[in-house]
């Protein structure tokens, strides 16, 4: 990775995120606790244009919400660096 390039570990950090929840309104509370549960690349997904992505997975508790699955898509951009096409919570 070239410098002033970001990747996946930058974009998610140390995993400790404060900026829960992202949507007004939402009702998750606090994020309490975060574990990675799976990272895989792929080259295409349902409804994205072929790139290269990498789907993460993580087990998540939150204060009103004890069991949850994150899933982060980080896509690489022609210009090289790594944004997230897609944040879901199940």
């Amino acid at each position: 990775m070239a410098k002033g390039q970001t990747g996946p570990r930058q974009i998610l950090g140390s995993g400790r995120s404060t900026g829960y929840p992202f949507r007004k309104g939402a009702t998750r509370g606090a994020l309490k606790s975060r574990t990675l549960k799976s990272a895989t690349f792929a080259r295409t997904l349902p409804g994205a244009p072929d790139g290269e992505y990498v789907v993460i997975q993580y087990e998540t508790a939150f204060e009103n919400k004890a069991a949850a699955v994150e899933t982060i898509t980080p896509m690489l951009d022609k210009d090289g660096s790594w944004r997230i096409s897609g944040y879901y919570i199940k």
